[in-house]
């Protein structure tokens, strides 16, 4: 008998204390359920501040400006070009790896250095790249790509009817007392051009809008403005900016004959056929 009071008891506690777990749960859940009503009610005040405030003062949606993508990374064999160019320098495929991923370049390839030399194999068949003589690594082959057929037309050529005015002029008689004025000019060379006394200057350069639209002409695909900036430098152009690449974007985008397709790249506008 004693026994079942003392189960009795026993149970009866435990019964107890349920009922005070259960007391305190309510309690949470009730405070829970005003917290979040409070929530909810801050949620729709500034819900009605911020339409209160685009009534006031609406947007246009053309005044909303679009910021081009960021360009996407070069192709590996123009990388190689770049970096050739930039080194002045023979390198080897492990050199050019480094130089790659200390420029950011990603890649999924487990082993890029082999990759470079599998690219540098495709740019020695088209020759852009030649073995280096002597030593390891490759060198850069002069690429005539755009630059160099923009600066050959740019170049002055002397008129083919100079040569003979200068023939009629050498073989006219020399009035007398003509002798001592023509001394006191500069003597002409066999050309017949007066030799040079200072240090020869650079060819110039085309501009680089003539340049880009070279560039977009020959490529069957859009280019973004990195890729349109190391093909320029890749074809010999020559800049002192830190950098180009927002140098051709800007340019880019003061060019009436270019398109920019968003997410995608440059293009030249399609022009309409004259009727």
């Amino acid at each position: 008998m004693e026994d079942l009071r003392q189960q009795i008891t026993q149970r009866e506690q435990e019964l107890r204390t349920l009922r005070q777990e259960l007391e305190t749960r309510q309690n949470e859940l009730a405070r829970l359920a005003s917290r979040k009503e409070q929530l909810q009610a801050q949620l729709r005040q500034v819900e009605a501040e911020i339409a209160a405030l685009a009534a006031r003062s609406p947007v246009r949606p053309d005044a909303v400006p679009t910021t081009p993508p960021a360009p996407a990374q070069p192709r590996l064999a123009d990388l190689i070009v770049t970096m050739l160019r930039h080194a002045g320098q023979a390198m080897t495929s492990r050199q050019l790896r480094d130089e790659a991923v200390r420029r950011g370049y990603q890649t999924t390839s487990r082993n890029l250095a082999k990759t470079i030399e599998a690219r540098l194999q495709d740019l020695k068949r088209q020759g852009r790249v030649r073995k280096a003589t002597g030593r390891d690594g490759y060198l850069l082959v002069r690429s005539t790509l755009g630059v160099q057929a923009g600066t050959a037309k740019k170049t002055p050529q002397s008129a083919p009817g100079k040569s003979k005015e200068a023939t009629a002029q050498a073989a006219r008689p020399v009035k007398p007392g003509s002798a001592a004025k023509k001394d006191s000019r500069p003597r002409a060379t066999v050309s017949g051009a007066a030799k040079p006394t200072g240090p020869v200057p650079r060819e110039p350069q085309p501009p680089l809008r003539e340049i880009l639209t070279t560039l977009l002409k020959k490529s069957s695909k859009l280019l973004s403005a990195r890729e349109l900036a190391d093909q320029a430098l890749a074809g010999g152009y020559r800049t002192n900016s830190a950098n180009f690449v927002k140098v051709v974007g800007i340019k880019l985008g003061q060019m009436g004959n270019v398109a920019y397709l968003p997410d995608k790249g440059y293009r030249l506008k399609k022009t309409k056929a004259k009727t």
